[in-house]
Parts: structure tokens; C-alpha cells; sequence
């Protein structure tokens, strides 16, 4: 399963019984994305920091922090081991959906804008579709 970082928001701990992980109370903890987990997120209990590969561990992250001497080390480590571990990121449902209205082709960029045969006047179109005009010209 996916592995997530994550920070509680207070002085707590959070422990999911169905994985055995533990969000630690005083630094960011690697955790199995779980049901309890995303609850967990959804209330604001927790942070998450990144999405991490499975093969993240929080016995890396917590050995490294405790050879770290101050909160900016802590900061680097941390951002190094997100950029070590991070799954690379989704793009948006939108940003996909922009994509599959590009048209492949730039020539058909203007190929629906054109009238495709017929009188290309549009005072003659307009004259067709108004009954006024049929009566006018009678």
C-alpha cells in the first residue's frame, strides 16, 4: 500500500490499530495510507506532507531526525527525503481535460470556425433562418 508523510496538528499522537503505524506527536511520521488515516486528514488531524513509494520507512526518517542538531537540519532532511521518496505527482483532471480538447492537429485549430460549403454570407444565412424575411420578400 501507498505510504504517506504526515505531521499531527497538536501535542498528540494518533495510533491505527489496522496497520500498527504511528503518527508521532513531535515530528512528521511515515504511515501506510489507510481508512483511519484519510479520516484522520479529512478532520484536520493531520497533515500531509507528501505521497510517498512503499519502500519509505519511518525507521529511516526517525533515524535520520535524531542525528539532525536543529530544526533547520530537520527541515533539509526532510525535504530531502520527500524528494528521495515522493511519488511523482498527478496531473489534474483538469489539466487532462484541456489536454484531450487540444486538437492534435494546429491546422484544425480553425476548422471549426469555417463554413463548410454553401453561401458563407452571413446576411444570406440570416435571411434563410428569419421567417420576417421570407415574409419581406414576398
Amino acid at each position: 500500500m501507498p505510504k504517506l508523510l504526515v505531521k499531527t496538528k497538536g501535542d498528540f499522537m494518533l495510533s491505527d490499530r489496522s496497520t500498527g503505524d504511528v503518527a508521532q506527536w513531535n515530528r512528521p511520521s511515515v504511515v501506510t495510507h489507510s481508512h483511519f488515516i484519510s479520516q484522520r486528514i479529512g478532520l484536520g488531524q493531520l497533515i500531509l506532507i507528501a505521497n510517498l513509494r512503499d519502500d519509505a520507512s519511518d525507521e529511516l526518517l526517525n533515524s535520520s531526525l535524531q542525528k539532525t542538531k536543529n530544526a533547520k537540519e530537520q527541515k533539509q532532511l526532510i525535504k530531502d527525503f520527500c524528494e528521495e521518496f515522493e511519488l511523482p505527482s498527478e496531473p489534474d483532471a483538469d489539466e487532462e481535460d484541456e489536454e484531450k480538447e487540444k486538437p492534435s492537429n494546429p491546422a484544425d485549430t480553425n476548422a471549426a470556425s469555417k463554413p463548410t460549403g454553401g453561401d458563407t454570407s452571413t446576411k444570406a444565412a440570416d435571411e434563410k433562418a428569419s421567417p420576417k424575411a421570407d415574409k419581406a420578400a414576398k
